[in-house]
């Protein structure tokens, strides 16, 4: 998007500055979206729980664990690189 603009050195910086000083802003809405979208998965996995078989509740099971250990590793790997 702005390389298109052939911005000047001082203008990357000005721009930089203001986008820095709205990430703090642009995380707290992002982690409150993230929250909101996870308790609506639950209620759905929930409800969807109880018309699987056993077989099938294990298979969803595992699935539902490895997204949440990848969620962890990003998150980690995120703190680690974040000063």
């Amino acid at each position: 998007m702005w390389k298109d603009l052939n911005l000047t050195e001082d203008q990357k910086a000005q721009i930089k500055a203001v986008m820095e000083s709205k990430k703090p802003l642009l995380d707290a809405i992002r982690k409150e979206h993230m929250e909101k979208m996870k308790f609506v998965m639950d209620e759905a996995q929930k409800e969807i729980r109880p018309i699987l078989t056993p077989e099938q509740q294990q298979v969803l099971d595992d699935r539902k664990k490895l997204r949440e250990d990848k969620a962890k590793l990003h998150d980690k790997k995120e703190s680690e690189t974040t000063p």
